[in-house]
This record gives structure tokens, C-alpha cells and sequence, in this order.
């Protein structure tokens, strides 16, 4: 895949929301991952994930959102 990815963090109301857009695949795992894991170790309140522009996920992409942290 060439979609480049991407996350976007913006407050809306109580929650933080990280805005996913691009791949997520092998290739991006690692930057997904890192990124995700900055975002929730920084926040002091809920996280919600909206992934509407993503335009590819494998396995290894599911596996950042469901494998142990």
C-alpha cells in the first residue's frame, strides 16, 4: 500500500480523539503503534480511536488496536 499514515489528536468535549488516516499494515505497525501508545500514555482522559480514513488494515494493523500492550 502507498497511503501514508497519519494521526491526528484533537479534544472534543472529554475524550481525546485520535484520528487515524492511510495504511495500516507490517509496514506501518511500528509508527502505529508508537504513535498510539504516545497518545494514550500523555491523555488524562478517554481515548476514542476513529478510524474512518483508513483505506487498508491487515493483520498486523489489528494487531496494534487488540494485541497486549
Amino acid at each position: 500500500m502507498n497511503d501514508l499514515l497519519s494521526v491526528e489528536v484533537t479534544e472534543s468535549g472529554p475524550c481525546l480523539v485520535a484520528r487515524v488516516h492511510g495504511t495500516m499494515d507490517y509496514v506501518s505497525q511500528p509508527e502505529l503503534l508508537g504513535r498510539l501508545t504516545q497518545v494514550i500514555d500523555r491523555a488524562e482522559r478517554a481515548v476514542v480511536l476513529n478510524l474512518a480514513g483508513v483505506s487498508f488494515c491487515d493483520s498486523a494493523g489489528l494487531n496494534v488496536l487488540l494485541g497486549p500492550p
